[in-house]
């Protein structure tokens, strides 16, 4: 009899502990881990029609203030002050600096995917020009290596009024790490064309996790 209880006790303690870490990994599992003070350094590249690339600045990242909106904590970042950007479990949110549009940007979650759309005027990544359109954001749930990080990626692409795709940026996330790389497409000799190549690549070079 004293057997029989001491098997149900191991199990129960077992199921106990498994329930336990399932829950930690999920509240662990951030895409972005904001922390003030928490950097991410990228190393640049430029890309061009023709297919050459050369070196250029590089992009730095850093978690130093932060908002509340409805109660979340949102972080700003030295490098984007456009935006804010809070991460909590397994998704990412970004708002506009007065905290009236916050939208999910990332969820890593597998197979699920993240669709945001929006119509107005978006500013071009690349020169002065700007245009009318619609900005759909999806997750894509492939798993890709980028320096041995194991990294997932979201996908925005701006479309003019008549359904061109003529702006596109890639961001792949590393659960835990934050964003590991940003691939921008855009035609910058010719502004607002759909012959769309890529511009731009930041790739992580260092990152610091307080």
């Amino acid at each position: 009899m004293l057997r029989s209880w001491l098997i149900l006790f191991l199990c129960a303690s077992f199921c106990s502990c498994i329930r336990d870490n399932k829950i930690d990994t999920v509240e662990k599992s951030l895409i972005w881990p904001l922390k003030k003070g928490n950097t991410w350094v990228y190393r640049g590249i430029s890309g061009y029609a023709d297919g050459g690339s050369n070196d250029t600045t590089s992009l730095v990242l850093e978690a130093d203030s932060s908002m509340y909106v409805d109660g979340n904590e949102f972080m700003s970042l030295k490098g984007d002050y456009e935006h804010w950007y809070r991460s909590a479990k397994a998704e990412v949110w970004m708002s506009n600096t007065d905290g009236s549009q916050v939208r999910p940007i990332a969820r890593n979650t597998g197979s699920s995917v993240v669709i945001s759309e929006e119509t107005g005027t978006f500013n071009y990544f690349m020169g002065a020009a700007t245009f009318t359109g619609t900005l759909t954001r999806t997750t894509d749930p492939s798993i890709i290596a980028i320096r041995d990080y194991i990294c997932t990626s979201t996908i925005e692409e701006y479309k003019n009024e008549s359904g061109t795709v003529v702006q596109k940026r890639i961001v792949y996330y590393s659960s835990n790490k934050g964003p590991i790389c940003f691939k921008y497409y855009c035609n910058r000799e010719s502004p607002g064309s759909g012959d769309i190549y890529q511009a731009l690549v930041y790739t992580i070079e260092d990152i610091t996790l307080l």
